[in-house]
């Protein structure tokens, strides 16, 4: 048996852009701004109060955390967890599970499987061998 995936649910409070993309089973919360030419994979959930800036590639299995922000032409790849209050700053590439700490602020490409947290953000864990975040 196949998975089946339902189409998106968007809250009625959230603003998502006519020319954005959103995968089999994204989940849109409350109060969420998604932009123009964003597109999201399968099983993709952004949590209340969160802005996705223009041009966005979000992968399969990714979350978004309250609060948060994403600048334009951000690329996550799949399961990639952010935290509620970070900031991906423009263009900046977050690797394969990988995980943003809350409030944290991303500056520079983020490589597969590590935890990243502060203002910079910078890399305070690694994953250790055949860690895979499982998404939403």
């Amino acid at each position: 048996m196949g998975l089946h995936l339902c189409d998106p649910v968007v809250h009625p409070s959230s603003a998502v852009s006519p020319t954005a993309s959103l995968g089999k089973g994204a989940l849109v919360g409350p109060c969420v701004a998604i932009g123009a030419f964003v597109s999201t994979g399968v099983q993709f959930l952004v949590n209340r109060s969160a802005s996705l800036g223009h041009d966005c590639e979000i992968s399969d299995y990714c979350t978004i955390g309250p609060n948060t922000a994403l600048c334009g032409g951000c690329r996550l790849a799949d399961g990639v967890y952010i935290g509620a209050g970070a900031t991906l700053l423009p263009k900046v590439k977050v690797g394969r599970n990988a995980v943003i700490g809350a409030g944290a602020v991303v500056t520079k490409d983020v490589p597969p499987g590590a935890v990243v947290t502060g203002n910079p953000a910078r890399i305070v864990q690694r994953a250790t061998p055949g860690y895979r975040n499982i998404g939403v």
